[in-house]
């Protein structure tokens, strides 16, 4: 699998030049018990369980060294310790509420071997926007179905967070007929949720909209449940 990236717009400078900088795409995500089962599947003689151990104590081993303020150089990784932070003088001690010890790690020479041999592509970046995953009437729980006017709705999703003094932004409730309801009484206003009072006069079948401004943008983004809710 390629690595994929797109480009998004990038303000520098006074006079607010545009430029463009690397964003990448990939979600796919290996875990522990992938490689595991990648050793499995490629007839290794090793058995799960040997191969269990084995994994867990290079890792425990990776630890303890690290505990004991040890740097790591592996064909995998290389690690390495710095401190953030100002000192005031040259004898002022470590204060935790200024200062933090971090932990960075970079390629090894197996990781640097591969690294000529990845494909990279370009796609294109959908500008980003809220996203409703979910809908569920708190009063009867039940879920993507309907909903209780005058009562309480959760809506989970992303970036979902929205000004409420700017009336363009909120939770909106469309009919067939194309009217437009907005919530006026948001209880719980976060980006993965929001807990909003219906409006307590709706009847019928509704579409639910998130529209909001989000972090660093300037125009207004929508994102329309995928199906009509009736109320109950």
């Amino acid at each position: 699998m390629p690595v994929k990236y797109g480009l998004i717009p990038h303000k520098i400078g006074a006079n607010d030049k545009e430029e463009y900088t690397c964003l990448i795409t990939n979600s796919d995500v290996v875990t522990d018990e992938d490689i595991l089962e990648d050793i499995i599947s490629r007839g290794s003689t090793i058995k799960r369980s040997d191969a269990i151990a084995v994994i867990q104590g290079y890792h425990e081993s990776v630890q303890r060294f690290t505990r004991q303020g040890k740097r790591i150089n592996s064909r995998l990784f290389k690690s390495h310790f710095s401190i953030s932070g100002k000192f005031k003088s040259s004898d002022e001690p470590i204060d935790a509420s200024r200062h933090q010890l971090k932990l960075s790690l970079t390629p090894g020479p197996l990781l640097q071997e591969v690294l000529p041999s990845i494909e990279i592509v370009r796609v294109k970046i959908k500008p980003p926007k809220p996203t409703i995953k979910s809908i569920t009437d708190l009063k009867t729980n039940i879920i993507n179905a309907g909903f209780t006017p005058g009562q309480a709705i959760s809506i989970k999703g992303f970036n979902l967070k929205i000004n409420q003094q700017d009336p363009r932004q909120g939770v909106f409730f469309i009919d067939r007929d194309g009217n437009t309801t907005r919530a006026e009484n948001i209880a719980k206003n976060k980006p993965s949720e929001l807990i909003v009072f219906t409006p307590g006069e709706l009847s019928g079948t509704y579409f639910i909209e998130v529209r909001a401004v989000l972090h660093r943008r300037k125009s207004l983004r929508t994102d329309r449940f995928i199906k009509g809710l009736k109320t109950l």
